[in-house]
C-alpha cells in the first residue's frame, strides 16, 4: 500500500539553513519538559496510539524531546521515519511501515516490539523550516491511516 501524504513534497527550504533554525532553538539536548510530554500524551489519546513522539531531526539523528511509550532517546538517520516526513508538508502517513520501500529498516522499541504504523505532522519555524514532528506510531499496521477508532 502507498504512503498518504497530504500536501507538497517538494522543500523550499536547504539543510545547511534549516539545521542553522534548528540550533537557534537550542532545545536538542535538553532536560524533559511537562509541555511537550503532555502534548505527546494528547496526540497518543487521540489517536488511540501507543507511542507519541516530539522529535527534531539534525544532521546525524533524530532526538526525542519527548517520548511516550517507545523507551529510546534517540536514533539515527537510518532508523528515522521523521527525517522523511519533514520532506513533506503537512501530515506524513506510512499505514504500514513493513510495506513501506524507503524503511528497508526493521523500526522496533526498547523492546524489540517492531513498529508498523507512523504519522507525523511537521513541525516548522515560522519561516518554514521544518525542525521535527510530532508523531503517533503503533504495533499493527492502520490500513486506514488515522480514524476516530
Amino acid at each position: 500500500m502507498n504512503d498518504m501524504v497530504l500536501g507538497s513534497n517538494a522543500p523550499c527550504w536547504n539543510e545547511i539553513d534549516r539545521l542553522a533554525a534548528l540550533r537557534e532553538f537550542e532545545i536538542l539536548d535538553t532536560a524533559p519538559e511537562g509541555a511537550f510530554d503532555g502534548i505527546a500524551r494528547i496526540a497518543a489519546h487521540v489517536c488511540n496510539a501507543p507511542i507519541a513522539l516530539v522529535s527534531f531531526v539534525d544532521e546525524r539523528r533524530q532526538w526525542f524531546k519527548s517520548d511516550i511509550g517507545l523507551g529510546v532517546k534517540e536514533t539515527g538517520l537510518d532508523l528515522s521515519v521523521c527525517a522523511h516526513a519533514i520532506l513533506q508538508h503537512g501530515l506524513f502517513v506510512i499505514p504500514d511501515m513493513a510495506r513501506d520501500p524507503r524503511l528497508d529498516c526493521n523500526l522496533s522499541n526498547a523492546e524489540g516490539q517492531r513498529l508498523r504504523f507512523y504519522a507525523g505532522a511537521v513541525l516548522e519555524t515560522n519561516d518554514g523550516f521544518p525542525l521535527g514532528t510530532l508523531c503517533v506510531l503503533d504495533y499493527a499496521p492502520r490500513p486506514e491511516g488515522l480514524t476516530n477508532e
